[in-house]
């Protein structure tokens, strides 16, 4: 085991001790994910996607097993929020990344798989945001860990402007204690 790997299993290890396994999505600088390459179904789900946050409401038909014609509209729907809030639009990368994201997330095979993508490829500023408010309106309860605190404070006030765009910011914490039992029962939690 190199010392990368090494360092990244710790940090993974951290990692499963706050959040469910069910729900584990983790990102690492390292370039460890060999299904980089963008498939055509997948190609297909993005253009889908797209053409929803364009033309919200209309109905789609299922490309995937997992990623129904009511994720896709999610999907639209939320990319087009952070278009607004952000003026900034999603590569199709990162777009694939939340789709992986969705299918981890349905698929009781391969729930806790973990999505690895390099340093500076939207991890914190364009899928955390967007995939977490996608589960917060599946009904989940959304806890972000980092192990840096700069970064939870950063990547909070990150998705509090996105969250307020959306009406959902009420819900959401920075855990600044692990005994602060009012930022523990909010349904979107950052900390370390």
């Amino acid at each position: 085991m190199t010392i990368e790997q090494s360092s990244l299993a710790r940090i993974n290890q951290r990692l499963m001790s706050f959040i469910s396994p069910d729900l584990l999505l983790a990102f690492s600088p390292a370039q460890l994910n060999k299904e980089k390459e963008i498939t055509k179904r997948e190609r297909a789900l993005i253009k889908k996607i797209r053409q929803a946050s364009q033309l919200p409401g209309q109905g789609e038909e299922s490309l995937s097993a997992e990623v129904d014609s009511l994720d896709i509209q999610r999907l639209g729907f939320l990319i087009k929020k952070y278009e607004e809030v952000y003026r900034i639009t999603p590569f199709d990368e990162q777009i694939v990344a939340l789709i992986r994201s969705i299918e981890g997330y349905k698929n009781p095979k391969i729930k806790g798989k973990i999505e690895e993508l390099k340093t500076s490829e939207g991890k914190s500023s364009v899928i955390i945001p967007i995939f977490t408010a996608y589960l917060r309106l599946q009904g989940e309860t959304v806890q972000v860990h980092s192990v840096n605190p700069y970064l939870t404070e950063r990547d909070y006030k990150n998705f509090l402007t996105f969250a307020k765009n959306l009406g959902i910011d009420q819900e959401v914490g920075l855990l600044d204690s692990p005994y602060n039992k009012e930022v523990l029962e909010k349904k979107i939690v950052f900390g370390l």
